[in-house]
């Protein structure tokens, strides 16, 4: 009997050699990027870490995730880099901060689409009017107000009843 293990994601985590589920904890493997749990594969005998999307990175991701959120909440990557430099004494250039946005963006997205939000009170719901490929649409959208975390959307075609209908009964 088998007791599959799940990565950091949910998934079920395979050996990345021989792709068996057989795998056992060995150990922990330091380097200066932290401590992580080191497996070993009962097939093939070999040993590897968790995927994390952080393996043969220079820095730590804590820093490669500051500095991803940084930019992406609009901070410009000189700026990005001038903290960086300034608070924790990392020296990093505007591409790699580019290059880093671009590599984590879907991580980063995969990791928050498992997230649950945390309601704190009102919703405040809203259509905005778009034209895409020059036909009229209607994008319903639902925020949080005090957390502002976006609830939910609905792009539509039409600023009607069936539509808005459609967005709340997805809720």
């Amino acid at each position: 009997y088998i007791l599959a293990k799940h990565s950091l994601f949910g998934e079920i985590m395979l050996c990345p050699y021989c792709k068996n589920l057989d795998i056992v904890k060995s150990g922990k493997k330091k380097n200066k990027s932290g401590v992580k749990q080191r497996y070993q594969c009962n097939k093939c005998k070999r040993h590897f870490i968790e995927r994390d999307g952080f393996e043969r990175m220079r820095f730590s991701p804590e820093t490669i995730t500051r500095a991803v959120h940084q930019y992406v909440d609009g901070l410009p990557s000189s700026k990005v880099k001038n903290h960086l430099q300034q608070h924790d004494n990392i020296k990093v250039s505007r591409w790699t901060i580019c290059k880093w946005t671009k590599k984590y963006s879907d991580l980063i997205q995969k990791g928050t689409k498992k997230l649950k939000p945390k309601i704190k009170g009102d919703v405040k719901c809203d259509e905005t009017y778009l034209k895409i490929k020059k036909k009229e649409k209607y994008y319903f959208e639902s925020i949080d107000k005090k957390t502002k975390f976006a609830v939910g959307g609905h792009l539509g075609h039409k600023r009607d009843f069936k539509n808005a209908k459609t967005f709340f009964l997805v809720r």
